[in-house]
């Protein structure tokens, strides 16, 4: 929806700009009221559209190990998108036009581009691995299941089905917190 991709673009920069300076300095006005301001865009456009897989992953993980919500979103985010990337390879790119600093080469390039910063933001702000916040690898395959079993309670939101095997490929990425091109994102 056009209204949804403008408040959402808005979203995206205001909070790649602001977040490793309101978490480096909390006391940070203009950082913090950027972020306050890129939260309520965010909001207001999953109200609109909903979200992603990684607020499946939240949901699941988050209650389960007493993990708030924006680590664990924020820890899956590069590792969702390269799980949807096959799906959604324009919107993909576009991504790059909004949080890289200069963008350039073919679509695919700008795609790991996007990809690539989304998991350098989460080493800018030092969100740690799964396994540093206590979640054990033997949990893993039930956490994916889970995970996937509860997509299918609210198909059709994220752009690719989030099978079991997907679902314990992004948690094996962020379980070791490597960057997500060095998967097959399958």
């Amino acid at each position: 929806h056009p209204i949804v991709d403008a408040l959402s673009a808005e979203a995206i920069r205001l909070i790649v700009a602001s977040l490793p300076r309101a978490v480096a300095d909390g006391a940070d006005l203009e950082a913090r009221v950027a972020m306050a301001y890129g939260s309520l865009l965010s909001g207001i456009s999953m109200n609109n559209a909903e979200a992603m897989a990684d607020q499946f992953f939240d949901e699941v993980i988050g209650p389960r190990f007493g993990i708030p919500h924006g680590i664990v979103a924020g820890l899956v985010l590069p590792h969702v998108v390269q799980y949807n990337r096959p799906d959604t390879p324009d919107r993909t790119a576009l991504l790059a036009d909004l949080i890289v600093e200069e963008p350039s080469g073919s679509s695919s390039e700008r795609c790991d581009q996007a990809i690539e910063r989304l998991h350098r933001l989460n080493s800018e702000i030092d969100l740690p691995a799964l396994k540093d916040l206590g979640v054990p690898r033997e949990d893993l395959p039930e956490l994916a299941r889970l995970t996937a079993s509860h997509y299918g309670v609210e198909m059709g939101i994220n752009p690719r089905e989030l099978t079991e095997e997907g679902a314990r490929a992004v948690l094996e990425a962020a379980w070791e917190e490597r960057s997500p091109l060095d998967s097959s994102g399958s």
